[in-house]
């Protein structure tokens, strides 16, 4: 084998595997890209409303206990956070507060949050679901939010919650909501089940404990799935790198206007 055919072969060998270190490495890049890029957040209602009888206590009991049943099953899977409203004060829409911001190892951290909170305050569900998208990172990151709500006064506020959730899907990368609502009545479901419609999401209207443990359970399991979905986009396809046919046709005659010139058959590009 001549030495400009070891060049060749070199050359050609080297041509070939850039293409595919460059996938790759953003095969790589976009992968761990993905796992970083979604956020969960609870919406917990703490208003006056939650101190309602349901099933065998009220809906505050009913809501801890449920959540203390379901979040530990739920702790490698989902980093979430905990948004609480209408806790502190007895009539401000604003009174929200972001309990825990999204991260590994919040189940124990929930339970805790909430063991002391109390229902007193007005429905301000519409400032929270703001609130919490913006704590998700809505716009630049793949987001879900679970909102576990009763909708006595839900529109209290003056804030229409399904005008609020549709300019924020909008505004989003990949926001879903799921719903969970604790006692509706039925005139008042779509102005709650609208909120997880509109982005996606899953809507169960609890009626006993049990149906508001399942409801949390979808709600948590879908989340999970959206946190460990992968969104690989990969690149274009290189173009074909030219093969050499023949190895005795290195000899490349001078081209009159200066350009290298190749003789008929010396390179055959792969189709």
């Amino acid at each position: 084998m001549s030495l400009s055919t070891t060049k060749c072969e070199t050359g050609r060998r080297t041509a070939l595997s850039r293409p595919l270190a460059l996938a790759a490495l953003f095969l790589a890049l976009a992968t761990t890209s993905a796992l970083a890029g979604a956020n969960s957040a609870l919406i917990f209602d703490a208003s006056n409303s939650m101190n309602s009888p349901f099933d065998s206590g009220s809906r505050m009991e009913a809501a801890k206990s449920s959540l203390a049943e379901t979040v530990p099953g739920f702790a490698s899977d989902l980093d979430l956070g905990l948004v609480v409203f209408g806790h502190r004060e007895a009539l401000d829409c604003n009174d929200i507060e972001i309990k825990l911001q999204s991260r590994p190892g919040n189940a124990a951290r929930i339970t805790s949050a909430l063991s002391s909170v109390e229902a007193q305050g007005v429905s301000g569900l519409a400032n929270t679901l703001i609130k919490a998208a913006e704590a998700v990172d809505y716009r630049n990151r793949s987001a879900s939010i679970s909102v576990l709500a009763d909708s006595a006064g839900v529109n209290n506020c003056r804030v229409d919650t399904c005008a609020t959730i549709e300019r924020l899907r909008q505004e989003s990368t990949d926001l879903v909501v799921h719903l969970i609502a604790v006692g509706t009545k039925d005139a008042e479901i779509p102005h709650l089940q609208c909120i997880a419609s509109s982005t996606g999401g899953h809507f169960t209207r609890a009626r006993s404990r049990g149906e508001l443990t399942a409801g949390l359970n979808r709600a948590f399991a879908l989340a999970s799935q959206q946190e460990q979905t992968l969104e690989i986009v990969l690149p274009p396809r290189p173009k074909p790198v030219p093969r050499v046919a023949d190895a005795d046709a290195q000899q490349r005659a001078p081209d009159p206007n200066g350009a290298a010139a190749f003789a008929p058959g010396e390179i055959e590009a792969e189709t």
